[in-house]
């Protein structure tokens, strides 16, 4: 017998209003397993299973429904359903993950850098090694950029015995630092990469780009690729003509002049420092807006877990300029200095003084070696991972994107649809402080107006009618809308036992609209209330 539609839904509003959840469930699921696409009723019996107490049933009806959102496109309703499989049980990878890749999609980074750090903590405890690599994956791919969490990947798989991967993340870290013109993590990933798999095609060309002086004379024989004053003094025996052995004064100033005018005035090289001092506190923080200790803790380790003492002392050389007397700075010298011991080429050179380029350089590669070096044995899988959770969740979270306000609001839409109000109320707000009200405002209004409604359905008029006044205030409201906000407004203050508050909000509406609603009744039964 074919199914019927009609009578299932008459069955189950009656069971329903009647209290009987468990056979209203029994119902509606019948529906949702007759007509799959039906995905309202299918969340709405997923709900009731959830008041019978099904929580078997309705994880099994949410996770169909989450994927039929995905698969069409509904992102915030399928973020939505996640969020309800989240707070049925126990932690579950999985779920988490899709609902952090979803996140990230609709640009909320923050959001789902917050999951994917409760995910690894997740691993860590319950010691999943392969699932903590999966989402150290999922961190990276979603933040291509970030060069410190390609190295924390590569890191990862180094420490899980999976040396091919972890060469070829830690070339990638290279890739994407060489383009950020970050050369001493590049430096880093490379030679990390080169005691891993010393026979890759891509270390030649990402030293190459490294050291593109280098380059130019790799692949010649050895007497071209020396340097020409070496082939000055060690000319070829058939060259017809002798190699001169120097300049003259007058040749050597004319050089230097085509190099940088005004050389030959007395400077016996080009002075590059402000250059390279430049880009070693390319990324420091500005003077004068203070510094956070725990910030500058965490960079320092990440430094000196790469083989970058040097850049770590610069840093704190920098600061101590900026902040003079700032005691904490102290503290955190003290420790380097324990930390960095032993350290090759590391000098404690104030930020202000000058020193060569390529002793800079030089000290970078001796410290790279050193690093890749010590890297050759196996650190322990479970230390590793620890030591990841920490710095992920110290991290400070990144920046709100530019998308936030929209994708809050509708974050916000999809959650009160689903039944999350609690969740929809903190999605809307978010919404509200992130809009602009000239440039925002029809999503400001709705999103004020959505969040009145919501404090409304969770019996708490007051804080309605707080939202319905601030919709009032929206800027180029038209008279249609303040009308009705008016209105909901009077009734906001009615169920809050604020009657003159009340009163005074239908009038004024009655001022505009004798014939609005029933606003000529309601306030004869105020005035009868008196």
């Amino acid at each position: 017998m074919a199914f019927n539609k009609a009578r299932a839904l008459q069955e189950a509003e009656r069971a329903l209003a009647q209290g009987r959840i468990s056979e209203a469930a029994q119902h509606y699921l019948a529906i949702a397993e007759n007509e799959p696409s039906d995905l309202a009723t299918t969340n709405l019996a997923g709900d009731l299973c959830v008041r019978a107490k099904n929580i078997p049933e309705a994880l099994r009806l949410f996770r169909r429904l989450a994927e039929a959102y995905t698969h069409d496109g509904y992102a915030p309703r399928a973020i939505a359903i996640y969020k309800k499989i989240l707070k049925l049980g126990p932690p579950n990878l999985d779920a988490m993950l899709k609902l952090a890749g979803l996140y990230s999609g609709q640009g909320l980074a923050r959001e789902a850098r917050d999951l994917y750090a409760q995910s690894l903590a997740i691993c860590q405890n319950q010691g999943l090694q392969e699932k903590a690599l999966e989402v150290m994956r999922r961190i990276s791919a979603d933040e291509p950029t970030n060069i410190a969490h390609r190295l924390r990947l590569a890191d990862l798989c180094k420490a899980a015995g999976k040396a091919e991967e972890a060469a070829k993340t830690y070339l990638d870290a290279a890739e994407t630092a060489l383009s950020a013109s970050d050369h001493e993590l590049a430096t880093v990933a490379i030679e990390q990469a080169a005691a891993l798999q010393p026979d890759d095609r891509r270390l030649r060309g990402l030293r190459n780009r490294l050291s593109p002086q280098d380059a130019s004379t790799e692949d010649l024989p050895a007497a071209e690729a020396a340097p020409e004053h070496a082939r000055e003094l060690t000319p070829l025996q058939d060259d017809p003509e002798p190699v001169p052995t120097a300049l003259t004064p007058e040749e050597t100033t004319g050089a230097l002049e085509e190099l940088d005018p005004g050389a030959g005035s007395g400077s016996s090289e080009i002075d590059l420092s402000d250059e390279w001092e430049t880009m070693a506190t390319g990324q420091a923080a500005s003077g004068g807006a203070g510094f956070d200790i725990d910030d500058l803790d965490l960079e320092i380790d990440f430094y000196l877990k790469y083989g970058m003492a040097q850049k770590a002392f610069e840093r704190l050389n920098q600061l101590e300029q900026e902040f003079p007397g700032d005691t904490r700075l102290a503290g955190v010298r003290r420790r380097l200095r324990e930390r960095s011991s032993g350290a090759p080429g590391v000098s404690e050179r104030p930020a202000g003084s000058r020193g060569r380029p390529h002793e800079d350089l030089a000290r970078h590669l001796e410290s790279a070696s050193a690093a890749s070096g010590a890297s050759r044995v196996q650190p322990d899988f479970a230390a590793s991972l620890e030591q990841l959770v920490n710095e992920l969740g110290s991290e400070a979270s990144p920046p709100p994107s530019e998308g936030d306000p929209q994708a809050h609001y509708e974050l916000g839409v999809a959650f009160r649809e689903m039944g999350l109000v609690d969740e929809a109320i903190g999605e809307l707000q978010k919404a509200v402080r992130r809009s602009r009200p000239g440039a925002d405002r029809e999503r400001l209004l709705s999103a004020c107006r959505l969040l009145a409604i919501c404090f409304g359905e969770k019996q708490m008029p007051t804080l309605a009618a707080k939202w319905y006044t601030r919709a009032l205030k929206v800027p180029g409201l038209d008279s249609d809308a303040m009308l009705a906000l008016e209105y909901d407004l009077g009734v906001a203050y009615e169920l809050a036992g604020n009657l003159e508050a009340a009163r005074e909000s239908f009038l004024e509406v009655y001022a505009q609209n004798i014939e609005y609603r029933d606003v000529a009744a309601r306030i004869r039964q105020l005035a009868a209330s008196r």
